[in-house]
C-alpha cells in the first residue's frame, strides 16, 4: 500500500526538485560536458568504438574506370559494462514536520509554495545536482587524462597512445626556484613533436594552479619587462610572445570532498580541480570530423526510475521520492533518491593529447 504524505511532498514540490536535478543534463558551462556529452543509451552494455583520422583528400581515378577504396570510419569495437551511481537525501520525521509547518505559513507562489517551503525542497535537490554533477565529471577527466575506466575494482583501458603522453622537459614547479624553467619554449617545442604534428588545435586547457606555476616561471626567467604586461593573464601573456600557439583556456571546474563527524557535523575539504595540477590538455580542431568530440557520457538503462517497467527499462538519470519510510510509524521518513547507470566512453582516445609540466 503506497502512503500518501497529506500534503507535505506533493506534486509542486516534485517538480520543483525535479526541475533543478534535470538543468544537469543542460549544464553547458561545465567544460567535461562539452568534451563528452551526456547521451541516453536504451540498453545495458556500451560499447567502445575507436573512431581515428581526420581525414584526407578524394583520391584521383582514371576516366571510366572505379575509383579507389578507403579505410572504414572506425578500426576496432568491444563492449564493456557500465556502473551504477545513486545517493539519497532522507527527509527524517524533524525535517517532515519542518517542511509542513513552512506550507503552512507564507504566500504560495506561481510554484504553488511557499518561499520557505521551496528553499527547504531545492536546496536538497541542489545538493544531490552538486553531487551528480560532480561524479559525471569526475568520470569523464578520469578516462581522458587516466585513458582508463573503473567501477567496482575492474577496469577497462580506452587505449590513449603512449606517444600521446608528452612532458615538457621541465619541471614548472620545482625547476621555477633554480630559474631555468622556461614555459615558452616547453610548449613551444612540444607543439613541434611529430605526434603533434598532426593536428590544429583549437586549444590548450590546464587549470589555475597549473597557469599560476607557469606564469611565475615566466616571470622569474624575466621574459617580461613591463609591469602592465605582467598584469595580463597567462593566455594573454603567449597571445603575445607566441601566437603560434593555440589560445589558452583555464578551467576551473573543481569539487570538495566531505567528512561527517560523530557528532554530524559536515566537513569539506579542499577544494580539488577535475583537470589534475601540472596536466594540459592540447584540444585539436574537430570540426568537420565524422565525431567531433572525444566520446561521451552514456547512461544506460536502469530499474531504479518509477517509470521503467520490465519491458521497457528507464534510460538516463533519475530522481524519485521512495516512501516506504513511512510504512515504519515508529521512524517515520521519506528518501529523495538519485542516481544514473552507466560511464564514459572515450571513441577518440588517438586524439587525445596530454603535455605534464610537474
Amino acid at each position: 500500500m503506497k502512503h500518501s504524505l497529506s500534503g507535505i511532498l506533493d506534486t509542486q514540490h516534485r517538480r520543483a526538485i525535479t526541475a533543478v536535478v534535470e538543468r544537469i543534463r543542460a549544464q553547458s558551462s561545465k567544460y567535461a560536458f562539452k568534451l563528452m556529452p551526456i547521451v541516453n543509451r536504451p540498453d545495458g552494455i556500451l560499447e567502445h568504438e575507436i573512431l581515428s583520422d581526420f581525414g584526407g583528400m578524394t583520391s584521383e581515378r582514371v576516366l571510366g574506370e572505379e575509383g579507389k577504396t578507403i579505410a572504414s570510419i572506425s578500426t576496432q569495437s568491444k563492449v564493456f559494462l557500465p556502473g551504477s551511481y545513486q545517493e539519497s537525501i532522507p527527509f527524517n520525521e524533524r525535517d517532515l514536520l519542518r517542511l509542513r509547518k513552512a506550507g503552512t505559513i507564507g504566500e504560495r507562489g506561481g510554484t504553488g509554495l511557499t518561499n520557505d517551503e521551496l528553499s527547504l525542497t531545492k536546496r536538497a535537490a541542489q545538493k544531490l545536482e552538486v553531487r551528480l554533477s560532480n561524479r559525471m565529471q569526475d568520470l569523464i577527466f578520469k578516462s581522458i587524462f587516466g585513458g582508463t575506466y573503473t567501477y567496482n575494482g575492474q577496469t577497462y583501458t580506452f587505449g590513449i597512445p603512449t606517444s600521446n603522453l608528452l612532458d615538457t622537459g621541465t619541471n614548472w614547479d620545482t625547476e621555477y626556484a633554480a630559474g631555468t624553467a622556461n614555459p615558452i619554449v616547453d610548449l613551444l617545442n612540444m607543439m613541434q613533436t611529430p605526434v603533434m604534428r598532426k593536428y590544429i588545435f583549437e586549444e590548450i586547457a590546464m587549470n589555475p594552479h597549473t597557469a599560476a606555476k607557469a606564469k611565475k616561471a615566466i616571470i622569474k626567467e624575466k621574459q617580461i619587462h613591463n609591469s602592465n604586461v605582467k598584469e595580463a593573464s597567462l593566455g594573454e601573456l603567449l597571445s603575445f610572445y607566441c601566437p603560434e600557439l593555440p589560445k589558452i583556456n583555464i578551467v576551473r571546474d573543481a569539487h570538495q570532498d566531505e567528512t561527517v563527524s560523530a557528532d554530524g557535523e559536515v566537513k569539506a575539504g579542499d577544494a580539488e580541480y577535475f583537470l589534475p595540477n601540472g596536466k594540459m590538455l592540447w584540444v585539436p580542431s574537430m570540426d568537420g570530423v565524422e565525431f567531433p568530440q572525444y566520446g561521451e557520457l552514456q547512461l544506460t538503462e536502469n530499474m531504479n526510475d518509477p517509470s521503467a517497467t520490465v519491458d521497457k527499462p528507464a534510460t538516463g538519470s533519475y530522481l524519485f521520492f521512495d516512501e516506504k519510510g513511512l510504512e515504519n510509524r515508529k521512524s517515520p521518513k521519506v528518501e529523495i533518491v538519485a542516481g544514473f547507470n552507466g560511464g564514459p566512453n572515450l571513441m577518440r582516445p588517438f586524439d587525445v593529447l596530454i603535455g605534464t609540466a610537474y
